[in-house]
């Protein structure tokens, strides 16, 4: 017995040491970071949900208990209104019940009962001369069915105590309305749902800084602006500071895809955490230029690295894989003179490299580069079999920093113009594979696959909603094919074929016309 109270508190001492050794890194962690912008921004947000999720808890507390004070009030008011409509029933009533003759009554009367309330109260109605046991179990009978009947009446009233009743539970229900509208908890929850990837996203970034030994990553999306709702008065926005270069998502933990405010969105102002210091003044920078298109040798330096990193994916870069890599790179680059000599030693002596050391070369790379990167690194891993869990997790965070996921087009109100979608958001309203290569057959027969399939829709049979978004869609696959005919510079319809010339000299084309051949 003794070995096991100092079995528990050896387990003690240890989950002792263990939280306070926790609480010395996270606070390390917090003072060495809390000038970065980034962490900044992720107090901030994350403080502002607190905010909010404690507004919105004593608002439903408040409501709650105002809900059962008023419930109690509208049934004593509803109580003391039944007492008093059955105090105004006279025993006279009882001999129109059925068995209650005006004898029965008048015995009542002489036991000095004048009320139906008082025949009710009585401890013993037998006991009254004249009225037996089996007329007293009448008179109980006929007090029940009188006082249905009296009650049966007080909600709809209009007088009495009914109507007083009634009038209570009005203005009780009026001042719990006002205090719901002064609470304003509908408000406070749109509030909490438009700010949802942000406080994910803050709250994922948190985690990172607490969780990792280095540098914490920067936001790839950037950060995200928000403000709290322009209809309270608040203090101005808090700035998002640009990341000083994308990152990709970790393998470790998934990162939510923040939503950006739309111009349309009511913005909403947080006033920053006070022991966060409010940075000094920035003068305003001037817009960074676009780098520079890379050369070929330098397209090919991007590929081939990140082609070993994606071969480096699950900790060792096979053979077969060196092979396949080396099939890609030489289709990529082997017609470049000065290149085609540099492909087969730089396999031999490919090195490994992360993506977060690769992520601001790439950013040089236009998309079509890109494209062309993400499906070799694809064959690369599919050279040595199955891919592994390691390597589907690399695949996902490049094609979501190349930018090539699928997207979805946001639903516009407005006009759109064709020339300016843009071309990968009408990649996606074509429903184009991001990866795949386009040109203009591409573009023509999934226009055309789409516009059939709208059109097949009946007209009258979806009602006038759907049909309105049916059209809306419509106009928007039409610009976006548009779009994309624009960018190859071709016309959107293909050319008539010309008809062939018929050597028969008794060929006449107008008489085939007029004959319906």
């Amino acid at each position: 017995m003794p070995g096991m109270f100092a079995l528990a508190g050896l387990l003690a001492a240890v989950a002792l040491c263990a939280a306070l050794l926790s609480a010395g890194w996270c606070l390390w962690r917090h003072f060495t970071h809390i000038g970065r912008p980034e962490y900044q921004w992720a107090l901030a947000a994350l403080a502002h949900e607190k905010q909010l999720q404690s507004r919105l808890s004593a608002s439903h507390a408040e409501l709650a208990l105002a809900a059962s004070a008023m419930a109690a009030k509208t049934g004593d008011a509803w109580a003391t209104a039944a007492a008093k409509a059955w105090d105004l029933v006279a025993v006279d009533e009882l001999s129109r019940e059925d068995n209650i003759g005006p004898a029965t009554v008048e015995m009542l009367r002489g036991a000095g009962m004048r009320k139906a309330r008082d025949v009710e109260g009585h401890w013993q109605l037998q006991s009254i001369p004249g009225i037996g046991p089996a007329r007293a179990g009448h008179l109980r009978l006929a007090l029940l069915r009188c006082k249905a009947k009296a009650l049966s009446g007080l909600l709809g009233a209009t007088s009495g105590p009914g109507l007083e009743a009634r009038r209570q539970e009005e203005g009780w229900r009026a001042q719990y309305e006002a205090l719901a509208d002064k609470a304003d908890t509908t408000a406070i929850d749109k509030d909490i749902a438009r700010l949802l990837p942000v406080f994910a996203l803050a709250r994922w970034y948190w985690w990172r800084v607490m969780l990792s030994a280095g540098s914490p990553p920067v936001l790839p999306q950037g950060i995200a602006e928000f403000q709290p709702n322009a209809s309270r008065p608040g203090r101005p926005p808090i700035p998002a500071p640009a990341p000083a270069r994308p990152s990709p998502p970790s393998p470790a933990l998934p990162i939510p895809a923040p939503v950006p405010p739309q111009p349309s969105e009511v913005r909403v102002s947080l006033p920053k955490p006070a022991s966060i210091p409010a940075p000094a003044p920035v003068p305003k920078a001037e817009p960074a230029s676009r780098p520079s298109p890379p050369s070929a040798e330098e397209v090919f330096e991007i590929t081939a690295r990140l082609v070993a990193a994606a071969g480096f994916a699950d900790g060792r870069f096979v053979d077969s894989e060196k092979q396949e890599a080396l099939t890609q790179l030489k289709a990529l680059f082997g017609s470049l003179p000065g290149i085609a000599a540099r492909i087969d030693p730089w396999v031999d002596s490919a090195e490994r490299e992360s993506l977060d050391d690769l992520w601001m070369d790439i950013e040089r790379l236009d998309m079509e580069q890109r494209r062309s990167a993400y499906r070799a690194c694809c064959r690369v891993m599919d050279a040595a079999g199955t891919r592994n869990a390691r390597e589907v997790q690399f695949l996902q965070d490049l094609q979501r920093g190349l930018g090539l996921a699928a997207a979805t087009v946001p639903a516009r109100t407005e006009p759109v113009v064709p020339g300016t979608m843009d071309v990968e958001a009408a990649r996606a309203m074509l429903e184009i594979d991001p990866l795949a290569s386009i040109d203009m057959d591409l573009v023509r027969r999934q226009n055309r696959l789409l516009l059939e399939r709208i059109d097949a829709v009946r007209p009258g049979t979806l009602g006038p909603e759907i049909e309105a978004m049916l059209k809306t869609r419509r106009e928007l696959v039409s610009m976006a094919a548009t779009r994309l005919a624009e960018s190859l510079g071709q016309p959107l319809e293909a050319p008539a074929a010309r008809e062939a010339a018929s050597s028969d000299p008794r060929h006449n084309p107008d008489l085939d016309a007029a004959l319906g051949l």
